[in-house]
């Protein structure tokens, strides 16, 4: 097994998310790790165009999860 600091370190191309080089499993993670973008940038732009009061209130309900489960792990 390698040292770690003799690892080179590979990121995606826009984006700080980096990998292992040459590690297939690596990079996959590293862009499944951008799904929450993509993920909130379709609820930004659902609710833009569309105005559904019932996407507001379910993006209102992902924010406020998200909100509590920062909280008790940071605190808990």
């Amino acid at each position: 097994m390698s040292n770690f600091l003799d690892i080179v370190w590979t990121p995606v191309s826009f984006t700080h998310v980096e990998y292992e080089k040459g590690d297939q499993f690596g990079k996959f993670l590293a862009w499944t790790s951008l799904f929450p973008f993509v993920v909130l940038s379709g609820f930004l732009t659902h609710i833009y165009f569309r105005r559904e009061i019932h996407t507001i209130v379910f993006f209102i309900g992902i924010f406020l999860n998200e909100m509590v489960n920062y909280i008790v792990k940071h605190i808990v």
